[in-house]
């Protein structure tokens, strides 16, 4: 039996706790050693200029892996002996139980319980609200048949925000297998799980099932493309239905990595690693965004340690924009993260915004030069004739006229000085090349047999945060080495993506991506 299931399975007090416990041998998990990767949180900056990735000072207690976000705060597991209402005198340690608590800078502001109707111990990234936070759906243990199925709660409408009714019923859907760890879309339209249902590819598979009717129809499988032979778990969908997932049977850095699709509008593009900004060679798990206020982002990551790899460290963090962009709605954390994810692909919502923009200013380059000047004309004519009532028609039209003229040559000669000093700063620029990266490497100087629809392609190596990266192709324009990526990627190369070079230079400015 699969260890993730068998770990559910032998868990029952604590349902959605899911053991990381794995072959860290497997041929589909790529091992990079520890000391050849740099977390992004070891630097503030990370691997991407545009977010902060620090770490958050909440212990992530079991069965929970992380955190909820709900409406202005969040929802985490902590002991009762931590109320303040308690005497700490009187409890040696004191039980778990959900709490909500505000978000400071680096660790949740005070914290109140929230009061879930049920008596099994639920985990805090076991929930998924509804963006109206009329209805919730969670995991726990059956008492029918030792399985975890998905439930609906419902507010309880007491005055108090933080009190749910647990409807008993289990979803209709749910049958002789595990469900759990749903998520939930903001119109309350979707929902993405785990289970081991028959007919899926691996451990645990990613299903969505749609609300029609009144009901939730029967699941379907997300296919082999997001799917693996290992497991996919923690599901999460941002306000544009994006998803968010941990897998370990994908070629990522270490066991589990957070993996992002995009939704198109009637399902979700293929799974992109994102191995630049958040992954490491440790677990990295539970990634939640906040849907509905502050653009920020909470994930953790797992560390094994002390002989045989037995003693586990949960550490939370805590991701935003850099200060610049924290309120620049260009500059949302889903887009940022696909952004330096793919290495080309820009999300929809920013290609139409940067399509929007160009239209603009390509409009207003469209002005002719004597709109511009008779703009001028006018101000200066209305300021005139408030100062000048007693002069002569004939005296006022000559000098508009002359006025005129002189604007028009101004602004003419004007044009021409920027459109040399453009050409001049164009003529300066330094030379910007765009790769394919395929593969990483510990060592400068391997043998590489690249064949991309039949096609044998040289190879150019750098060397970046540790290892030796494997590119080929020589670009001058984005457009071409996207479409390089699209050929590698049917080639067997899931994982291609374009990387950018100033003067050989790798660089992340993002601008270069937006042409």
């Amino acid at each position: 039996m699969n260890k993730v299931l068998l770990a559910i399975l032998t868990t029952a007090v604590f349902p959605g706790l899911i053991s990381l416990e794995k072959d860290r041998t497997a041929d589909n998990i790529k091992k990079i050693p520890l000391e050849q990767y740099s977390h992004p949180a070891a630097d503030t900056s990370g691997n991407n200029p545009y977010l902060q990735i620090r770490k958050f000072e909440l212990e992530i207690l079991s069965p929970s892996s992380g955190i909820q976000f709900y409406k202005d705060g969040i929802l985490f597991l902590s002991l009762t002996k931590m109320e303040e209402k308690m005497i700490s005198n009187h409890i040696s340690f004191g039980d778990r139980d959900l709490y909500y608590a505000s978000i400071d800078d680096s660790e949740p502001g005070s914290m109140t319980p929230f009061d879930i109707s049920d008596q099994l111990l639920i985990p805090a990234d076991g929930i998924s609200f509804t963006s109206d936070f009329s209805r919730c759906y969670y995991s726990k243990l059956s008492e029918g048949d030792d399985k975890i199925k998905i439930y609906e709660g419902q507010s309880s409408k007491t005055g108090t925000d933080r009190e749910w009714i647990i409807d008993n019923n289990i979803l209709g859907f749910c049958k002789d297998y595990n469900y759990t760890h749903p998520a939930i879309s903001r119109e309350g339209d979707l929902m993405v799980f785990s289970s081991d249902m028959p007919g899926g590819v691996g451990g645990l598979d990613l299903y969505v099932t749609r609300y029609e009717k009144g009901d939730w129809t029967n699941p379907v499988n997300m296919g082999k493309e997001i799917n693996s032979p290992g497991s996919e778990l923690y599901a999460c969908l941002d306000a544009d239905d994006n998803l968010y997932y941990s897998s370990d049977g994908l070629n990522g850095l270490g066991g589990y990595d957070i993996y992002f699709c995009s939704f198109n509008g009637t399902g979700w593009d293929g799974p992109v690693n994102l191995n630049d900004q958040l992954n490491t060679v440790n677990d990295e798990v539970a990634f939640k965004i906040n849907r509905e206020g502050k653009n920020i982002g909470f994930y953790t990551m797992i560390e094994k340690y002390g002989i045989g790899d037995k003693q586990i460290r949960r550490t939370l963090y805590r991701i935003i924009p850099v200060e610049q962009y924290m309120n620049d709605p260009q500059f949302m954390l889903s887009d940022i993260l696909m952004t330096f994810a793919s290495g080309s692909q820009l999300t929809a919502k920013y290609e139409e915004e940067v399509e929007t923009k160009d239209e603009v200013e390509s409009d207003e380059n469209r002005i002719p030069d004597s709109l511009r000047a008779e703009k001028l004309i006018a101000d200066r004519l209305a300021e005139e004739k408030r100062i000048t009532d007693s002069l002569r028609a004939e005296e006022i039209k000559a000098e508009r006229l002359a006025y005129e003229k002189m604007e028009a040559a101004r602004i003419a000669d004007s044009l021409r000085s920027v459109a040399l000093k453009k050409e001049e700063a164009e003529a300066a620029e330094d030379r910007i090349i765009y790769r394919v990266q395929l593969l990483s490497s510990t060592k400068a100087g391997g043998t590489y047999n690249i064949i991309v629809n039949g096609t044998k392609y040289d190879t150019w190596e750098y060397y970046y945060k540790g290892a030796w990266r494997i590119t080929i192709g020589e670009f001058e324009e984005l457009s071409d080495a996207r479409y390089m990526q699209s050929r590698c990627r049917n080639s067997g190369y899931d994982q291609a993506f374009v990387v950018a070079f100033v003067n050989d230079e790798r660089s992340l400015d993002i601008n270069l991506f937006r042409k």
